[in-house]
């Protein structure tokens, strides 16, 4: 049971990678995209900044998700 839902919910998240990978952004957006993952991450928001990129990716679909969440690689490197 715990092995068939372990294999579901990898299947899902490598189902949505592959999507937010394949999106086609134009390089404006991209980098709107990053400009706004750096300035969320750069708020002090207590690690309320990912419950905000969620939302902004579900409700924007012109935003990159691959660049909104590769912004927190920037400023938070470990």
């Amino acid at each position: 049971m715990i092995r068939r839902r372990s294999r579901r919910t990898a299947a899902r998240v490598r189902e949505r990678l592959e999507s937010a990978f394949l999106e086609d952004h134009s390089p404006r957006q991209v980098a709107a995209s990053f400009s706004v993952g750096l300035f969320i991450t750069a708020l002090p928001t207590l690690g309320t900044g990912l419950l905000l990129f969620v939302l902004l990716a579900t409700v924007f679909k012109q935003l990159s998700k691959i660049a909104l969440f590769a912004s927190v690689l920037v400023l938070n490197p470990r």
